[in-house]
């Protein structure tokens, strides 16, 4: 820094140059070393969704949506540490949206294996998780099933509870009618 202090003018205007340069240059590369680490994450959450979309069982495909969602998150938080950088900001929106459509997909998927078990627990999960994505795809539609459905049920239940009491208050006095013939015979 002597050169700073006791140079000429270009000299010191040369040097000034350089050490902005070198520090623009360092500047750059940690903009770019964080660019591409979120790129990689977003990659990496692009190949879990696509292999989410191929598993069959719901809860691996679930479970492979929220890896996704996952990593779309971590990208975008990268991604929105450096939003004047390259296309920063727009890879960070798109990354939010995906990690949103993957939280909800994953929901989706829940709720449909839930509701497809055709049991008043089941139908009451669904209905849970379709409250939670209001508007995703067909699910306000699936939560209308679903609650049909679950009274549907419970009306069964209902009235195989009261086919039951009447079948056994029937056998009841069948039973005590059974019982006074004996001690009359007797």
């Amino acid at each position: 820094y002597k050169i700073m202090r006791f140079g000429d003018m270009q000299l010191t205007e040369q040097v000034r140059n350089a050490l902005n340069q070198v520090l623009q240059n360092a500047a750059n590369e940690q903009l770019n070393t964080i660019y591409q680490t979120a790129k990689q994450k977003e990659q990496a959450a692009d190949a879990n969704r696509q292999q989410a979309k191929a598993l069959a069982s719901p809860a691996q495909s679930s479970d492979a949506f929220i890896r996704a969602g996952e990593g779309y998150a971590k990208a975008a938080a990268a991604y929105k540490t450096i939003p004047e950088y390259l296309d920063a900001a727009d890879r960070c929106q798109c990354c939010s949206q995906n990690a949103k459509d993957c939280a909800q997909q994953a929901q989706y998927i829940l709720a449909k294996a839930a509701m497809a078990s055709n049991t008043i627990p089941g139908y009451q999960a669904a209905i849970i998780g379709f409250q939670k994505i209001p508007g995703w795809r067909d699910a306000d539609e699936l939560l209308c099933t679903c609650q049909r459905l679950l009274q549907e049920e419970l009306n069964r239940q209902e009235q195989a509870k009261k086919k039951m009491y009447l079948h056994n208050k029937k056998r009841k006095r069948r039973n005590c009618r059974d019982l006074s013939d004996q001690r009359r015979a007797v």
